[in-house]
């Protein structure tokens, strides 16, 4: 028999007298994207019209319980002893951890609570149970209806945005019988879920995590599966790995079916951080290279995308994996000293497509390999790394809400790391958590000086920029047209209402929208990519280049 939530509450001890639940429990899991249970969930009726949410999360054996009511909510967790707690009351907000306390007026009542969104200082586990449940009845049902809500932060006090957008209407299965459902997309500035409910809005039955990797799913619920995307009418995919004495790299080739002449290949370069071929990192599924690989092949191109080191089917083979800049340079030069292997590809007419990291990436191979005929650089940065670290963690936590302290003490912890970093001393121990790897990742960039590597550039370059990107600040376009002003086959855009995915920014810029599954990349970047390349492709630089107009 499941334990109850006052049951796992007593068993660790005395309950705090503002969470007691009043009525039966709701069962809840919490699963990764593969369905496996990584902790229990439960919600009950509470006092005064209010609701008792609880997370048990195995890996941390944590305790956290959350409670609402109207005009009143309040958190606590607890890791063996409660470490802090956070109420609102009408329209005052507190917190406590310790002896330390903090106190503000709202100004107004929120209309509901949420455990951790944005830039938080508590510690924890989220619940993200009850402000889906205590929104349940006005939630928007209608596909492309769209509701904003003020909501408080209990890790921050601070009053948010939340918006909340339905998406579809499909059936869930609940309890072995379908039933009429939303699925919707809720976010703040900061943070971004989805949401699964019952048409008739009386059943909340999901809650996803995408940055997280993880589900809360309400016990007897099967979501409809996700479907599987399929490349388009006319583009043959090949799966291909490359193996050499210390790296097996895997990847995919998008080629146009029945092309009559060997093709120009294009090297997707992807960003920062664990990325598969697909351009998805982790939970955050955006798809950006599949959707670029994709259009170019339907543009008459052949499009390699690949996993990088240690992600997905690209492995180490026996020495500890690196992954400095110029470790990911060599694996670009791996793929294209490999491209012989494969017939009806051009070796002699590599086009490179940098995202982000990439950007820095696809010049420093461009400027020493005559392969390559063409550049493009998506959000790709033209100044040092460390400077791009600061603005853009300024950048995100202002569009977030934190206040001006917050982002001082965040950009002082920066700067400390950064200084570990480019003393070169022992950074194990300086930099707790981090791992020999990150911190060598970091000092390759410390040392790299992108300008110099633009420079030396002598094929045509496209670098698109996103006007609301909040990570690779659009000052970046002014500075990289200087750098190349003497190419009169080069081109820099800036586009409206793109953000660093190069997706539509809808309300405020923010690392919400990332985790909207339904968001793809703008069409007009799709377009003058493959304007570009076709063109490089066709007419390579020797043969007169490609127009800038």
């Amino acid at each position: 028999m499941r334990p109850s939530a006052l049951a796992l509450l007593l068993a660790v001890g005395c309950r705090p007298d503002p969470f007691v639940a009043v009525g039966p429990e709701e069962a809840w899991h919490v699963v990764d994207p593969e369905g496996a249970p990584i902790g229990e969930a439960g919600i009950a009726p509470g006092e005064n019209g209010g609701w008792v949410a609880w997370t048990r999360a195995h890996e941390r054996a944590a305790l956290v319980w959350v409670q609402a009511a109207p005009g009143t909510c309040a958190r606590r967790e607890q890791v063996g002893r409660t470490v802090w707690e956070a109420s609102v009351d009408a329209d005052a907000w507190s917190w406590r951890r310790g002896l330390e306390r903090r106190g503000v007026s709202l100004g107004e009542p929120p209309a509901a609570c949420l455990a951790e969104f944005g830039f938080h200082e508590g510690a924890g586990w989220r619940t993200d149970l009850l402000p889906w449940r205590t929104l349940l009845p006005e939630l928007p049902i209608e596909p492309g209806d769209r509701r904003t809500y003020r909501v408080v932060d209990l890790a921050t006090g601070r009053l948010l945005d939340l918006w909340v957008e339905a998406r579809e209407h499909l059936d869930v299965i609940v309890d072995g019988a379908p039933v009429p459902s939303v699925r919707a997309f809720a976010h703040t500035a900061a943070e971004g879920r989805v949401l699964w409910y019952t048409a008739d809005r009386v059943r909340l039955l999901a809650v996803e995590t995408p940055l997280e990797r993880a589900r809360l799913e309400r016990e007897g619920v099967v979501l409809p599966p996700e479907p599987v995307p399929e490349p388009p009418a006319g583009v043959e995919e090949i799966l291909w790995v490359v193996e050499t004495p210390t790296q097996r790299l895997a990847g995919t080739l998008a080629r146009p079916q029945d092309a009559k002449r060997p093709l120009p290949v294009v090297v997707l370069i992807a960003g920062s951080g664990a990325v598969d071929r697909d351009g998805d990192a982790g939970g955050l599924a955006t798809g950006i290279q599949r959707t670029l690989a994709w259009h170019l092949a339907g543009r008459g191109l052949a499009v390699l995308r690949y996993d990088k080191r240690g992600v997905g089917g690209s492995v180490s083979l026996g020495q500890e994996r690196s992954s400095t800049l110029q470790d990911l340079a060599a694996d670009v030069r791996t793929w294209m000293d490999n491209l012989v292997a494969l017939p009806g590809l051009d070796p002699r007419c590599v086009l490179l497509v940098g995202h982000s990291e990439g950007g820095y990436l696809a010049p420093l191979v461009a400027g020493e390999d005559p392969r390559v005929r063409a550049v493009v650089l998506l959000a790709g940065p033209a100044s040092r790394l460390d400077e791009i670290m600061r603005a853009q963690l300024r950048l995100l936590l202002e569009a977030h809400g934190a206040d001006e302290a917050t982002i001082e003490r965040a950009a002082r912890r920066q700067e400390a790391t950064l200084a570990v970093v480019a003393s070169g001393r022992d950074r194990e121990i300086l930099l707790p958590g981090w791992g020999s790897e990150a911190a060598d990742w970091l000092y390759s960039h410390l040392a790299h000086d992108p300008e110099t590597t633009l420079e030396a550039v002598r094929v045509p370059l496209l670098a698109l920029f996103g006007r609301q990107d909040l990570q690779v600040p659009v000052e970046e376009a002014t500075r990289m047209e200087a750098i190349l002003a003497g190419s009169p086959e080069s081109r820099v855009v800036v586009l409206d209402g793109l953000d660093h995915l190069l997706m539509p920014v809808t309300g405020s810029p923010g690392m919400g929208a990332y985790a909207d599954p339904d968001r793809t990349v703008d069409p007009r970047v799709l377009d003058l990519v493959a304007e570009f390349l076709t063109r490089a492709g066709i007419h390579p630089p020797e043969a007169g280049g490609v127009p800038t107009g």
